[in-house]
C-alpha cells in the first residue's frame, strides 16, 4: 500500500477548522448574551392568560361549592356537589341495580340484490340452482352421553 503523506497546507487547514469549530460556540454564546433580555410582550401576555385562567377557576369553584338560585321563579336552585351527593346517596343505595339501555341484537344483513343487466345485453346468465339440502345424520343405537 502506498502511504499518502499530508502536505503542510492540508495540516494547517485541519488545524484551522478545528480551531474555528472550537471558537464558534463561545462566540455564539457571547452574541446571544449581548442581545439583552427578550421582548417583554410574551411575558405580559402570559401574565394576562394566567390572570384570566385564575378568574375562571375561581368562578367555577364558586359555582361548584355555593348555594344559589338558578331560576327562582321556576324553583331551580344550585347546591354544592358534596351536598348533592349526600342527598342522593341514600336513594341510590336503596334502589336495585338495573340493566342499562342495552342495544338490541341486530339481525343478519340480507344478501345484496344482483345488479341489473345493462340495457343492451341479451346474453343473461342462467340463474344458479339452490343447493341441495344436507342429508339427515344417520341414527345410531348408542346411548346418548349425559
Amino acid at each position: 500500500m502506498n502511504k499518502k503523506e499530508f502536505s503542510t497546507g492540508t495540516f494547517y487547514l485541519i488545524i484551522l477548522v478545528i480551531l474555528g469549530v472550537t471558537l464558534l460556540f463561545p462566540i455564539a454564546s457571547f452574541l446571544l448574551v449581548a442581545q439583552g433580555p427578550a421582548d417583554t410582550l410574551e411575558a405580559e401576555r402570559e401574565l394576562n392568560r394566567l390572570k384570566v385562567h385564575h378568574e375562571l377557576e375561581e368562578a367555577a369553584n364558586k359555582t361548584a361549592t355555593t348555594t344559589a338560585w338558578v331560576d327562582e321563579k321556576a324553583g331551580i336552585a344550585r347546591i354544592p356537589i358534596a351536598r348533592a351527593m349526600e342527598l342522593e346517596l341514600p336513594a341510590l343505595a336503596a334502589s336495585k341495580p338495573a340493566a342499562g339501555n342495552a342495544l338490541p341484537a341486530t339481525p343478519a344483513a340480507a344478501p345484496a340484490a344482483p345488479a341489473p343487466a345493462p340495457a343492451g345485453a341479451t346474453n343473461a346468465p342462467a340463474a344458479t340452482p339452490a343447493p341441495a339440502p344436507a342429508p339427515a345424520p344417520a341414527a345410531t343405537n348408542a346411548p346418548a352421553k349425559p
